[in-house]
């Protein structure tokens, strides 16, 4: 009877726990049936946008639930995986928006982030030149934009350039990608040509009314290192003291005026006095000899020979393994070569031979001639052997910050100067790796790739 009377009451509970499920689930079904797929959506945006992949990915699938042919939401799904690191479903729900709406252009340019994150770069190129060859593609500004940005991950400065253009060309209001322009023409010592120089003038000036207050010390910043390059140092100058006298920019871009400043000092500096060529003194006193004085001879009585030559700069650094690089590059080339400091920078520049002077322009374009040579050249000279070669190497490039943190602790371990910075939505890892210890690392990392130009990803903000 007692046993018959524990049964009864387990049959109870559980018949009143199988109604209640029963009710929840006819709750979730009635508010799925109430709501439209447009409010999932919305939904899924809100989450997608303030990171919340979980609330994305289900709120997206209750969308397509409502409307299986939901190509935009198909796509914002792939995001969503794509930022948790579910690439194959990423790449799945893509490839369902591009079923349904195969001139779903925002769903290809969508693709190529999520094939670049998964280091696919040329299945990400191809697929961003299906937009840029097709004439219907009203993304082709962005997806030049964004083929341009894979071109600066990989290092190819040349086609990085190439594309922005290509990016603005199409989009004359494309004022992210005219600020990067910029930026690449300066930070590759292009201002050096006047038509380069007026260029980036003419691109900072008509972004400037299109940025906030925040931006503006950048645009000056930038502007002030492209009229240095072009030695229109009075102009640069009016430019860096905007910048420390005025009291709404903050201290962090203050105190990179105050580092320009002093390059621009050191190049003043190098620049100043005479405006003839440097020449070799007995080349220059030959002019002011008599006619008729006789001919400095040799012991072999032939006349003794002089040959014109030029002083060039190749740059002023502040860190002394870039002085290094080109250094080391131009000496490689048979050109005498120097390394001075002065004050905290090291100038680099080199004696150039008039015979070798195409040369030496094809290999530095951005060099410029030293009109007073005579006080470089009694600067102290650095020693280049003290300073070990080494290259920087990107590790990858994340959507989400705890796969970045897993290689970049892996290589901070290995000890490796690792770096996590920040480029729009994309965290880029890349580490410093010693000429010694570079079998070791790509031991290790052997998708990793040598970054050509790394001075642009240190300028990033850096992620702790």
């Amino acid at each position: 009877m007692k046993l018959n009377y524990i049964f009864y009451i387990a049959f109870v509970v559980f018949s009143i726990f199988s109604i209640y499920s029963c009710a929840q689930n006819t709750h979730n079904i009635e508010e799925l049936s109430s709501k439209n797929s447009e409010y999932y959506y919305n939904i899924g945006m809100a989450g997608l946008t303030a990171g919340n992949y979980a609330a994305a990915i289900a709120n997206f699938k209750k969308a397509i639930l409502k409307y299986p042919y939901y190509y935009k939401a198909y796509d914002k799904l792939a995001l969503a995986y794509a930022n948790v690191g579910d690439y194959k479903k990423a790449l799945e729900n893509i490839d369902k928006a591009l079923h349904i709406k195969p001139d779903y252009y925002q769903a290809i340019l969508d693709k190529a982030i999520i094939l670049q994150a998964e280091h696919k770069t040329k299945d990400a190129i191809d697929t961003l030149n299906k937009c840029i060859k097709n004439d219907y593609c009203s993304l082709r500004p962005q997806a030049y934009y964004q083929l341009a940005n894979i071109y600066k991950l990989k290092g190819d400065t040349k086609d990085y350039i190439k594309n922005l253009n290509l990016a603005i060309i199409y989009d004359r209001d494309f004022n992210v990608a005219k600020f990067d322009l910029a930026r690449a023409y300066v930070d590759n010592n292009m201002c050096s040509k006047p038509d380069i120089e007026e260029k980036v003038i003419y691109l900072i000036d008509s972004e400037k009314n299109n940025i906030g207050a925040s931006s503006m010390p950048d645009m000056l910043l930038l502007k002030a290192k492209c009229y240095m390059e072009a030695n229109k140092f009075k102009e640069a100058s009016k430019l860096i003291r905007k910048i420390l006298f005025n009291e709404d920019i903050n201290q962090h871009y203050k105190d990179k005026a105050i580092e320009l400043s002093k390059e621009l000092i050191t190049l003043e500096y190098v620049n100043k006095n005479t405006e003839n060529p440097p020449i070799s003194y007995a080349e220059s006193t030959k002019e002011n000899k008599p006619k008729n004085q006789n001919k400095v001879v040799n012991n072999n009585n032939k006349e003794k020979e002089t040959k014109n030559f030029y002083y060039y700069q190749l740059g002023v650094y502040y860190i002394k393994e870039y002085a290094s690089d080109i250094y080391i590059k131009a000496k490689k080339l048979g050109f005498d070569t120097y390394m001075v400091k002065n004050n905290k920078a090291i100038i680099v520049f080199a004696k150039v031979p008039e015979d070798k002077k195409a040369l030496f322009k094809k290999e530095f374009p951005f060099a410029f001639k030293i009109k007073n040579p005579q006080e470089l050249l009694s600067l102290k000279m650095v020693h280049v052997e003290e300073a070990p070669s080494f290259y920087y190497y990107q590790l990858g490039v994340y959507y989400i910050k705890e796969y970045a943190s897993d290689i970049y602790i892996k290589a901070k371990k290995l000890g490796f100067d690792t770096y996590m910075v920040k480029n729009n939505k994309a965290i880029i890892v890349f580490a410093k790796v010693p000429e010694d210890k570079k079998a070791l690392f790509k031991k290790e990392f052997p998708f990793a790739f040598k970054i050509k130009n790394p001075q642009e990803l240190l300028s990033l903000k850096r992620i702790e």
